[in-house]
């Protein structure tokens, strides 16, 4: 039987797949090439290599990359303030030149499926007898809405402000245009329904990380945070966390900041602190979190679902979280993770799981099983496709 054409397209490389959101990507691109004719279009700002490459031709039929310089870029995102409404980083991925070879490759497509936000501009133009599927995964608009009243920098805080009202009114619009939009947030699915078809397709863990043994030294204890570095909510997260929370811990507690692309504000940071490691990139950061006595992610700012806090979980130990990073990924407190948002609570937390093994254990092994029963790949891949089939076949 003659494959389906789907036609994917991205603006972020998901090889390798390094964060949260190229983990997503690079299963995403496996899992449709495996049930559809893939051509891929690739629009980034990020320089092509050729490991990349070589994964986009091993899993599409075809792919095209357009690759351009940053300023162009910069460029697109100065005309969208002051000329357009549109959301920034939709104009940034935005080239005028662009429209017409991809409204070319879309017209005889089964389904089209944009990723995030920041390509739809060169689907709703197009006329084809294809289904639109937008994988938007989260939902800007309403990230940016919380971020805009907790991040501590002024430059983002501004764009917060900007972005929140104009990303609204453009999600709105999407979501009553698209046949169906998918999140990973089941929250947002809720909010958005009114607009339109959402459904919720949750992200997976790799299934390595449940057979790897969970340890702890009560000697050295010590606790960690996961994820990429140079991402705004994260900074903000670990900022928060060394301000407020590590320096009411005991002398001994190390600290690990775990994740690629630590920025220059974090590495200054953590310099004032005794016992704060940031190890930047690392082959196996598994090995490191499974030792620590909890993993943590004090989210201040930022949505949808993270994708570390699921892999942390699935290593089967306790994480201290958070009702932000929380609330997404579903689960009870005080079983699969435990919920802290003050000072206060971050301490409470850390010394329950300091002074008491068992429950420590407990919860990590509840965590575990939580995540392989709703956040398995197979499980995204059931879940995608049921949205697809319903709509393509």
């Amino acid at each position: 039987m003659t494959k389906k054409k789907c036609v994917l397209l991205l603006n972020r490389f998901s090889y390798p797949p390094l964060s949260g959101y190229k983990l997503k990507t690079y299963n995403l691109i496996k899992i449709l090439n495996k049930h559809y004719s893939l051509n891929i279009i690739l629009i980034t700002d990020e320089r092509i290599d050729s490991q990349t490459t070589d994964f986009l031709e091993k899993n599409s039929h075809e792919h095209k990359v357009y690759t351009f310089a940053k300023w162009r870029f910069y460029w697109n995102t100065l005309k969208t303030f002051l000329f357009s409404k549109k959301p920034l980083q939709v104009g940034y991925f935005d080239f005028n030149h662009l429209h017409k070879p991809i409204a070319s490759a879309i017209q005889d497509a089964d389904v089209v499926i944009p990723s995030l936000t920041r390509t739809t501009e060169y689907v709703i133009p197009v006329e084809f007898k294809g289904k639109r599927i937008l994988d938007m995964v989260d939902s800007y608009a309403l990230s940016y809405a919380r971020s805009k009243e907790k991040t501590n920098s002024f430059f983002w805080r501004k764009i917060y402000e900007i972005e929140a009202v104009r990303l609204h009114n453009y999600e709105k619009k999407l979501v009553s245009y698209f046949d169906t939009t998918i999140f990973v947030n089941r929250e947002e699915v809720a909010y958005w329904s009114k607009y339109g078809s959402c459904k919720a397709v949750p992200n997976g863990v790799d299934d390595k990380l449940f057979a790897i043994k969970a340890k702890y030294d009560s000697k050295n204890p010590s606790i960690a945070f996961f994820g990429k570095m140079d991402y705004p909510p994260n900074v903000d997260a670990v900022k928060w966390y060394l301000a407020n929370v590590f320096p009411l811990l005991p002398d001994n507690v190390i600290f690990y900041i775990v994740g690629i692309s630590p920025s220059v504000e974090i590495l200054k940071i953590a310099k004032k602190y005794k016992n704060v490691v940031v190890t930047g990139f690392i082959d196996n950061p598994y090995g490191l979190l499974s030792e620590c006595l909890a993993i943590i992610a004090p989210m201040q700012t930022g949505g949808g679902i993270q994708n570390k806090v699921l892999e942390a979980m699935a290593l089967g130990k306790p994480n201290i979280l958070s009702s932000l990073a929380a609330m997404p990924i579903g689960g009870e407190n005080n079983k699969h993770f435990l919920v802290a948002d003050t000072v206060g609570e971050h301490i409470d937390s850390f010394n329950k799981l300091l002074n008491n093994n068992l429950l420590s254990e407990h919860i990590g092994n509840e965590a575990r099983e939580f995540i392989k029963e709703n956040y398995s790949w197979q499980y995204y891949e059931e879940s995608l496709m049921e949205v697809l089939n319903r709509q393509v076949h």
